[in-house]
């Protein structure tokens, strides 16, 4: 999904694992595209490769803000999904 108000991009992995970021000025994304981020690392800069594009940029993930989508959502409760469901999982 791309927010072009806020500008935000957010990427769910097959298994059901969002992830949201502001993209660096220049870089454009389309819905399309295949994103290869690590879900391992929780928060910080990181680079990203546009597997579809051959391109690679550098994003900010804040601390803890991964989500699991499968997981229902509660009000005060984590959807931040375990070390096994970001591997994949």
């Amino acid at each position: 999904m791309i927010n072009a108000n806020l500008p935000t991009v957010q990427a769910v992995t097959t298994n059901g694992i969002a992830i949201a970021f502001k993209p660096p000025d220049g870089v454009k994304l389309h819905l399309s595209d295949e994103l290869e981020i690590d879900l391992e690392c929780d928060g910080g800069e990181q680079v990203v490769t546009n597997v579809t594009t051959g391109t690679r940029f550098t994003v900010t993930i804040p601390d803890r803000d991964i989500h699991d989508v499968r997981l229902p959502m509660t009000h005060g409760q984590s959807r931040f999904p375990s070390l096994e469901r970001r591997r994949g999982g």
